[in-house]
């Protein structure tokens, strides 16, 4: 993720495929170490536009915020679900992706 930052599809898929692994309580520790929230974060910051970024990315941090709600507050998680929110007004997946990840 970090050396294709700025390519759209990239982080789309990259977002993608967390958003797969991190449904597994046993599979969201590890990545929690390898910085896949950090990763998810700085994806929604570098594409705050792309509706498909910010809905996978929501999705993963809904799915980090069951076992590490206070270490996403810590890094920011809110705000940015909140900027997802609204910069996506009329998409109804990713607000309600990001309002699952805040609930």
């Amino acid at each position: 993720m970090d050396t294709h930052i700025n390519s759209e599809s990239v982080q789309e898929q990259a977002c993608g495929a967390l958003q797969t692994f991190s449904f597994d309580d046993g599979n969201r520790l590890i990545l929690m170490k390898m910085g896949a929230v950090d990763k998810t974060l700085h994806a929604m910051d570098s594409h705050l536009k792309s509706e498909n970024v910010q809905e996978r990315a929501c999705v993963v941090l809904w799915n980090f915020a069951v076992d590490y709600p206070k270490a996403l507050i810590k890094k920011g998680a809110a705000d940015k679900l909140l900027q997802a929110m609204d910069n996506h007004i009329t998409s109804e997946i990713v607000q309600e992706n990001a309002c699952g990840a805040l609930w």
